[in-house]
């Protein structure tokens, strides 16, 4: 992924050392997903990413960002760019991307990753002092999967991130991939849970 600013060269650079540090060589291996991280001079770095795409060393290509205050950009580079992947923040809690990003990458069949599904986890944190409300119960067993499968249910969105450590999260952040998901009225209802 790329992350850091200073041109083209900086950002071949970044390229580089992504083949070095996951043990690829370029001329036999691609790398799968190349992004460019929160959109860091994306202008810059997009031409190189296509063309790297192009030459077989990136199979796709994307843009990330994980604030709210973006996605009017990000909806923007979308629709011009043709890239392939997008990666944002969306979530019962921050439900913003819902509204016009969302619905615009599912329109031009791009992938979507979601980051921050949980805000960090100050929002699940909260959520557990409290009982699972009853409408939840039919589809999940913890505050955890009610967010998860909330960010699953829309049919714009490919993987979800939800970044643990902890193998327990881990276990119980699985559980949501199985059983049915919510339909769009128990969707809003959990949205204003978070509200």
């Amino acid at each position: 992924m790329l992350e850091k600013e200073g041109g083209a060269e900086a950002g071949i650079r970044s390229f580089e050392r992504s083949f070095q540090r996951l043990q690829r060589d370029k001329s036999t291996k691609k790398i799968e997903v190349m992004q460019c991280h929160n959109f860091i001079e994306w202008d810059v770095h997009l031409p190189t990413m296509r063309k790297w795409k192009e030459e077989g060393k990136f199979r796709y290509i994307g843009v990330t960002h994980y604030q709210n205050h973006a996605h009017e950009q990000l909806e923007r580079i979308i629709k011009r760019d043709k890239i392939d992947f997008l990666q944002i923040n969306y979530s019962a809690p921050e439900p913003q991307a819902g509204d016009r990003l969302l619905p615009a990458a599912k329109d031009l069949g791009m992938a979507v990753l979601i980051n921050r599904p949980f805000v960090g986890g100050n929002e699940v944190r909260k959520a557990q002092q409290r009982p699972l409300p009853d409408f939840c119960k039919p589809f999940v067993s913890s505050w955890a999967q009610v967010m998860l499968k909330f960010v699953l249910a829309n049919d714009a969105v490919t993987c979800v991130i939800p970044a643990t450590g902890n193998v327990e999260h881990m276990k119980d952040n699985m559980q949501a991939g199985v059983g049915r998901l919510p339909d769009r009225g128990e969707c809003e209802q959990v949205r204003k849970l978070f509200a």
